[in-house]
């Protein structure tokens, strides 16, 4: 059998192809007055050791947009919740696959 791997993926109708960031490069550490901003981290009352809450709202790059897409591009950057996506793994790379009316937000 012929090696037939087609060399790309792309999202269908209105789905858009996300790959997370594994650090928000949108949240702030630091305030300007010098206050440090909690990025979830507790101390856990049950082990004693340092805890970071998950949160379900994540921020990545749109790789690729579907045909249908109306305001998302590639190379937007958003944020999502987790629970409204399909992950799909291409070539050892994971993507989140969500539709465009469930992203949250879009930085330009």
């Amino acid at each position: 059998m012929a090696n037939d791997l087609k060399n790309e993926i792309v999202p269908l109708y209105n789905n858009v192809m996300v790959q997370m960031y594994e650090e928000d490069p949108y949240d702030v550490k630091e305030t300007k007055e010098g206050f440090t901003v909690s990025d979830g981290e507790f101390e856990n009352p049950d082990s004693g050791e340092v805890d970071k809450k998950e949160h379900p709202i994540k921020c990545g790059k749109i790789i690729e947009v579907g045909k249908d897409c109306k305001y998302a591009n590639p190379g937007d950057d958003c944020y999502f919740d987790v629970r409204t996506c399909r992950i799909v793994k291409f070539r050892d790379e994971y993507y989140w696959i969500i539709a465009e009316p469930s992203l949250l937000t879009l930085m330009k």
